[in-house]
């Protein structure tokens, strides 16, 4: 392989030399050096962002609707953007039985991860125990994936599911709120 590598840079440097444009050549070099470095890079961290590459977020351009409002709060949006005070939550439900947040993504799609972002400056037990379900109807709901520790962030993957709205749900009495979510 060197000597494939030495044989390709001499022959290269010739031409150069012949055209005497040793500077196209220097740039061509630095072109297919930071390529590959890039390319290199990307490997490595290829599974990752490959599948988030395939896999775009669905969600930001999805119309919510929560179960209920606090006091401030919509029960309905598109987005994430917290109300003008300082809670960063995008929606806030009150103390309610089995309270949730539904994402209509307007057409079936297949999904197969749900990115969950708790409230990070407190009440992060609130949310829990959480189940995401699916639906293509909106009428019958079908679990996915289940979570009953406290969590910052939950990555939830599972098995290819077809959906039209997907379902974030506390199973018990509590209040949700939630600062964002990406359904993949």
């Amino acid at each position: 392989m060197d000597a494939l590598r030495s044989s390709v840079r001499s022959k290269l440097e010739e031409i150069a030399r012949r055209s005497g444009d040793v500077e196209a050549l220097l740039a061509q070099r630095f072109v297919r050096t930071g390529g590959a470095l890039a390319l290199l890079v990307l490997l490595a961290m290829t599974p990752k962002l490959a599948w988030y590459a395939v896999h775009p977020d669905l969600a930001p351009d999805a119309q919510w609707t929560s179960s209920s409002a606090a006091v401030g709060y919509q029960s309905s949006g598109r987005g994430f953007a917290p109300p003008d005070f300082k809670i960063p939550v995008f929606f806030h439900t009150m103390v309610e039985d089995s309270p949730f947040v539904s994402f209509d993504l307007a057409r079936i799609v297949d999904v197969r991860a749900v990115t969950v972002v708790n409230r990070g400056d407190c009440c992060d037990e609130r949310a829990l125990p959480m189940v995401i379900e699916v639906s293509e109807d909106n009428a019958s709901w079908r679990e996915v994936a289940q979570r009953t520790e406290t969590f910052r962030r939950w990555e939830a993957r599972f098995a290819r599911t077809t959906a039209r709205w997907v379902r974030l749900r506390s199973t018990r009495r509590t209040h949700m709120h939630l600062e964002s979510v990406a359904i993949r």
